[in-house]
């Protein structure tokens, strides 16, 4: 365990997987399947809210 190819790939692994359990933590705890949450979920919400509203006022051709 003294060559320094090793060391890097042990930091590289274990950076790694730390990144990985800090997405999957973040993403369950942002996101749920009741109401979305998070940077993208206002503007998820507003943007479904105007496809609605423009569907209702104007059908298919308004949604186009």
């Amino acid at each position: 365990m003294r060559s320094l190819f090793a060391k890097t790939l042990l930091w590289f692994l274990a950076t790694t997987v730390i990144a990985m359990a800090g997405i999957i933590i973040t993403t369950a705890l942002t996101f749920s399947d009741a109401e979305p949450r998070g940077p993208f979920g206002g503007l998820l919400n507003l943007q479904v809210e105007e496809a609605k509203r423009a569907y209702e006022t104007g059908g298919r051709a308004a949604l186009g």
